[in-house]
């Protein structure tokens, strides 16, 4: 009888404790769903919120956006193109959209772009596309360059398991130009590599450049990176637009309403800049002072119009900064 009991008590027992685990789950899901709950009304919330304080912002429900182009270049292949300068302006873009709410891409300047001014190291001339974009109200250019394509074979392991690693490292540069100074913002480089079989080494090593599908496996992972640092390095600077014509107080600026400026926004106003030239020929324009405050009062697509309180001479080139 004893025995008997004993097993009907450890049973019982079981039986508490597998209800006990299940009434914990139940609790744990519980919480989670409600937390989960939470943080999606949260969300939708802060989103709400934003959309709010966007609607009452000048610029027709939305602040203003830079506006930059992108262009893609090849460099140290001689002759042969992989085809990395489209590939990257279109995807690029994407990214960029995606990724950068504050941020207008200007493709019809793809065009005007397709050769872009260069140095005689083959550098990018920054001046030179400074002077481009800023009739064009381009802010920025973000420039990615392919220039290292890189293959090696290293020894691994030891004894037995002793082998050999093929890879391919692929190496991007990413520029960024301010139109306002001619010069860049940013100027990195970028790598990443990916491991090959020894066949399919020895074929890409042997053709003079691989195919830009082959090498779509670093590229993706550095155009994300590079998509990131952009997003990054243009997030916190502030908006400014070009002065293209001037005279008697009234202003032409070279940005409207595509890029969210509206009638009403007061932007700081600069005088043009002073040309420069550094010790290796590199030349910029060094900002000019503040000559006072502007009030937007009217826009169009791609241009606006301001009234200076207090009218100054010669502002044709100068630049206009919203704080």
């Amino acid at each position: 009888m004893a025995w008997s009991f004993g097993i009907r008590t450890g049973g019982m027992r079981r039986s508490l404790l597998l209800a006990a685990a299940i009434l914990v789950a139940w609790g744990a899901t519980a919480c989670t769903t409600m937390k989960n709950a939470a943080q999606g009304t949260a969300e939708a919330v802060g989103d709400t919120s934003r959309k709010v304080v966007e609607a009452v912002t000048p610029g027709g429900g939305a602040r203003v956006r830079h506006t930059v182009a992108v262009i893609g270049m090849e460099s140290q292949f001689g002759p042969a193109r992989i085809g990395f300068d489209g590939h990257f302006a279109s995807a690029m873009t994407g990214r960029l959209r995606s990724d950068c709410r504050d941020l207008l891409i200007d493709e019809s300047a793809g065009g005007l772009l397709s050769s872009p001014p260069l140095l005689p190291s083959g550098r990018i001339d920054s001046f030179g596309l400074g002077a481009l974009g800023r009739p064009r109200g381009l802010e920025y250019f973000v420039v990615g360059t392919l220039n290292g394509l890189a293959f090696r074979d290293e020894k691994k392991g030891f004894w037995l398991w002793k082998g050999t690693r093929y890879t391919l490292r692929v190496t991007m540069r990413l520029e960024i130009v301010d139109s306002a100074s001619g010069t860049k913002l940013l100027d990195e480089p970028f790598v990443n590599e990916m491991e090959l079989d020894e066949n399919r080494y020895e074929i890409l090593k042997a053709a003079p450049v691989p195919p830009l599908d082959e090498i779509s496996q670093p590229l993706e992972r550095l155009l994300n990176d590079a998509a990131k640092r952009t997003c990054a390095a243009l997030k916190e600077k502030p908006w400014q637009g070009f002065v293209t014509e001037a005279g008697n107080g009234r202003l032409v600026l070279s940005t409207g309403s595509a890029a969210g400026l509206a009638a009403g926004t007061r932007p700081e106003v600069f005088g043009p800049g002073q040309l420069m030239q550094s010790k290796d020929g590199q030349r910029f324009f060094k900002p000019g002072a503040k000559v006072g405050e502007a009030e937007v009062t009217s826009v169009a697509a791609g241009r606006a119009e301001a009234r200076l309180a207090r009218p100054q001479p010669n502002l044709t080139g100068g630049v206009v900064r919203l704080k």
